[in-house]
C-alpha cells in the first residue's frame, strides 16, 4: 500500500531572506492577479514569485530565483533526511481548532492501483502549467494534500517532532516541526503501509508529477 518515506526539504533561511510569514504563500490555484502583486510586495523573496511565475518571464524565471535563493543561502537543503510535522490553527465558527499534517515523500501510484485514490476530474492546461513549472525547477512547489487514517500515527510522530520554524498568515498560526529520530520515522512508516491515500486537493499537481515520472523513466 502507501510507500513514504522522509526527504530532505527545501527550506527558507529566516536570518537570509527574512520572517517567513511574509513569503509563504497559498497553492497556485487560487492566488488572484491583485492577490499575487500583494504578495510579491511584502518581500524579494515572496515564493509566489516561483510557485506562479509571471506570464511574462515564465517558468525559467521561477527555476532561476530558485538557484539564486539557494546560491545566497535564503534557501537551504536540511542535512538530515525528515518526516514534517505541520501545525495549522485557525478560527471556524468562532472555535480555534487546529489542523495536524505530515510532509513526506510519497511513492507514485497510477490510479488503477488502489492506493492513492483521486475523487475529481483534471483539466489539461492546469496540468500543462505544473508540468512546465516542474521539469524547469525540478522540486515540488507545493504539495498534494491527502487524507490517510492514521490518527495515531500522526499523533505519534508530532511528539517527536523539533520545533523549526513558525508563521502567521492573518489569523491563521503555523507551526513546523522536524523528525529525524531513525525508529520514529520507522514506525510512522510502517503505520502507512497497510493504508491507502485519498487525495482532497492537489490532483493536477499529483497526475503531472506521474507524467513528469514517466518521462524521467523513474
Amino acid at each position: 500500500m502507501a510507500d513514504v518515506r522522509a526527504f530532505r526539504a527545501l527550506r527558507y533561511d529566516e536570518s537570509v531572506a527574512g520572517s517567513l510569514s511574509d513569503l509563504i504563500c497559498p497553492p497556485y490555484d487560487v492566488i488572484t492577479p491583485e492577490e499575487r502583486a500583494r504578495l510579491l510586495r511584502r518581500s524579494p523573496h515572496a515564493f509566489v514569485a516561483v510557485e506562479l511565475p509571471d506570464d511574462d518571464a515564465g517558468y525559467r524565471a521561477a527555476a532561476d530565483l530558485l538557484a539564486l535563493w539557494r546560491a545566497s543561502g535564503a534557501l537551504r537543503a536540511d542535512a538530515t533526511p525528515s518526516l514534517y510535522v505541520h501545525e495549522h490553527e485557525f478560527t471556524l465558527g468562532g472555535t480555534r481548532l487546529t489542523r495536524r499534517g505530515i510532509f513526506a515523500a510519497l511513492r507514485l501510484h497510477a490510479p488503477e492501483e488502489n492506493v492513492v485514490l483521486p475523487h475529481e476530474r483534471t483539466f489539461p492546461k492546469a496540468k500543462a502549467d505544473r508540468l512546465e513549472l516542474l521539469r524547469a525547477t525540478r522540486a515540488n512547489t507545493s504539495p498534494v494534500f491527502a487524507l490517510v487514517d492514521a490518527g495515531r500515527a500522526v499523533n505519534a510522530l508530532a511528539r517527536a517532532a523539533t520545533p523549526v520554524a513558525a508563521a502567521r498568515t492573518g489569523d491563521d498560526a503555523h507551526r513546523l516541526g522536524a523528525v529525524m529520530e531513525p525508529d520514529a520515522i520507522r514506525s510512522f512508516v510502517a503505520a502507512l503501509r497497510s493504508l491507502r491515500i485519498y487525495i482532497a486537493d492537489g490532483h493536477h499537481r499529483y497526475e503531472t508529477a506521474l507524467t513528469y515520472a514517466t518521462e524521467r523513466g523513474a
